[in-house]
């Protein structure tokens, strides 16, 4: 009885001596795999733009690490948004066109620029990997970012994360962490009124046989001189 004892105490002092590599183990690599996100730089860059795209709603994040604080500009409806000063304009059509309107537009300028196509199900696969859940609405995948907490586990979880996100953004494992992490962290204010000249868009028909047409919804001056106020302090 007492060998068999002793036995047993032997297995379970081994055990617990590999359980307690293991964890020791998992949290160097974490803690590494962590210190190699952080360092890079799109993780360390001061400003970060961050352009969600969801059947015509658009929702532009900018991420100011120096001032730890994000900006949310909400644009909801806004497809054909056009500015006459510069003549950018927001047609949907792709990831550089977007991001050249809300450079020319709204002076952003940031050190890195992601883009993140949300049409048809690709919400529902973001949503899924990045929160758990499932949400439909920009607003409200936006809102759920505000109020998602850091997990130690993150930083193993982003790889894979970038992976899937691939067909229809161009985001990286660093900057999805920066993401989770700045709306975990920084202070967050938002703006989602956009004024325009005319409340829909505007059909232009030109040409000879007037059979070329095209829709333009005009940003008004004041509305463009806030929002650059806004992102801008």
């Amino acid at each position: 009885m007492r060998l068999r004892s002793r036995r047993k105490r032997n297995y379970t002092g081994i055990i617990l001596g590999i359980l307690v590599i293991i964890v020791v183990i998992g949290v160097f690599f974490g803690y590494m795999m962590d210190r190699r996100l952080k360092s890079s730089p799109e993780y360390m860059a001061n400003v970060v733009a961050y352009v969600f795209k969801r059947d015509g709603d658009y929702a532009l994040l900018l991420v100011n690490s120096a001032k730890s604080e994000v900006k949310i500009l909400y644009m909801e409806s806004k497809k054909y948004l056009y500015d006459p000063q510069t003549k950018a304009y927001l047609s949907g059509e792709g990831r550089e066109d977007d991001l050249d309107f809300f450079n020319k537009t709204f002076n952003v300028n940031a050190d890195y620029e992601y883009y993140i196509n949300l049409d048809g199900g690709n919400i529902i696969k973001f949503s899924t990997a990045l929160l758990g859940k499932r949400v439909e609405k920009l607003k409200d995948l936006v809102n759920s970012l505000r109020t998602r907490r850091q997990n130690i586990l993150d930083s193993f979880k982003v790889d894979s994360m970038a992976k899937s996100f691939r067909l229809f953004s161009n985001l990286t494992s660093p900057s999805i962490l920066k993401l989770i992490n700045s709306m975990a962290s920084y202070v967050v204010s938002e703006i989602d009124e956009i004024p325009t000249v005319t409340n829909y868009p505007v059909k232009i028909i030109v040409g000879k046989d007037k059979k070329k047409e095209f829709y333009r919804l005009y940003i008004s001056e004041e509305g463009k001189e806030k929002i650059i106020k806004f992102l801008s302090n």
